[in-house]
């Protein structure tokens, strides 16, 4: 009978994530910039560009975590559920 734990070897996979990881968190950089030159360019624009631009920037800015806990662990990979266990 199997005691419903999963191992999981992350190793190949690790690096490429932590490169995408990177990769969108300089891209958060340029919207970052884009909607900071946007306001400041823009200041008569319609209220509902001007939303459209503050919600996309803050569905940007809640992904942004997800990537976080990634570079705390400098590539160290901790699974933390009930069906996966894994040590690197």
């Amino acid at each position: 009978m199997s005691s419903g734990l999963v191992h999981v070897d992350l190793h190949d996979t690790i690096g490429a994530l932590q490169i995408g990881s990177l990769f969108a968190i300089f891209l958060f950089g340029i919207v970052t910039v884009q909607a900071y030159l946007y306001y400041n360019a823009f200041r008569e624009d319609r209220w509902m560009y001007k939303t459209l631009v503050s919600v996309q920037f803050f569905l940007s800015i809640i992904t942004k975590p997800c990537y976080l806990p990634l570079f705390l662990l400098g590539g160290r990979c901790v699974v933390h559920s009930p069906f996966v266990t894994k040590t690197c």
